[in-house]
């Protein structure tokens, strides 16, 4: 069967290069392969060198079972020691409420400062468990210790797979492959660590634990398209990063 249905075939990338559309390059992976504490692990099996820092943590940040968790009653930020600019970081979610008890996880990008310190800066998107009544999903920037909301979604992150993507000025935010917010801003233009922020809560009801699952980071093309590809009847079209495409005449 032809490509894409139309009858058509692609004769050549715009410009001459050779066809095909922008593949992501895994920068990091983690599986939580093992346990113990999560300060100063070198990611699994594949990392682009580094390791994770926990930065702010009221008690340990420890993994098991393929999970990331902050311990009891902590509020804990972890981030890869690599800084970057444009990027995907991908991973299973798990907030949690237990009827009085909520904890939240949070996905950061272009953080920043350094160690053992809370962000100052940076785009962040909030998980809750939408049975706590929390907002499911928050996108919000950090600038000079003023977090601002860009964007919301009602949809449950619970146990789904959260993508959270910043390439350029445009911040995209994806539960299970589908898109829930999609904003532009150009706040913060610089590279910056990326990792999560985890808040586990308890009291006399019972304790809510945040996880994260396994996580990948990887590279995200600024603008989200590739360059435009010719096909052979001169129609033109963009392919975009997540394989539609938009026929440009």
């Amino acid at each position: 069967m032809p490509p894409f249905g139309f009858g058509l075939s692609i004769a050549n990338l715009r410009g001459g290069g050779a066809a095909g559309p922008f593949v992501p390059v895994v920068l990091v992976q983690e599986n939580w392969v093992g346990s113990g504490n999560v300060q100063n692990r070198t990611p699994s099996p594949i990392s682009g060198g580094g390791f994770w820092r926990v930065t702010l943590g009221d008690s340990p940040i420890s993994f098991d079972s393929s999970l990331a968790r902050a311990d009891q009653y902590a509020t804990g930020t972890f981030r890869h020691s690599v800084t970057l600019t444009d990027a995907s970081i991908i991973a299973v979610l798990l907030p949690s409420y237990t009827g009085s008890g909520n904890a939240f996880v949070a996905a950061w990008a272009r953080s920043t400062p350094g160690p053992f310190t809370y962000p100052t800066s940076g785009y962040s998107v909030k998980c809750y468990d939408a049975a706590s009544g929390s907002t499911p999903i928050t996108l919000s920037k950090l600038v000079s210790g003023v977090t601002t909301v860009l964007g919301t979604s009602a949809t449950d992150p619970t146990n789904s797979t959260i993508t959270f993507t910043v390439a350029g000025s445009s911040l995209t935010v994806k539960v299970n492959g589908t898109t829930v917010i999609q904003v532009t801003d150009a706040s913060i233009a610089t590279a910056g660590y990326w990792g999560y922020e985890l808040e586990s809560t308890a009291d006399c009801a019972g304790e809510a634990v945040a996880y994260v699952g396994p996580i990948t980071v990887q590279t995200a093309q600024a603008g989200g398209v590739t360059d435009g590809i010719l096909l052979e009847n001169g129609i033109d079209f963009l392919l975009l990063e997540n394989g539609d495409f938009l026929l440009q005449g």
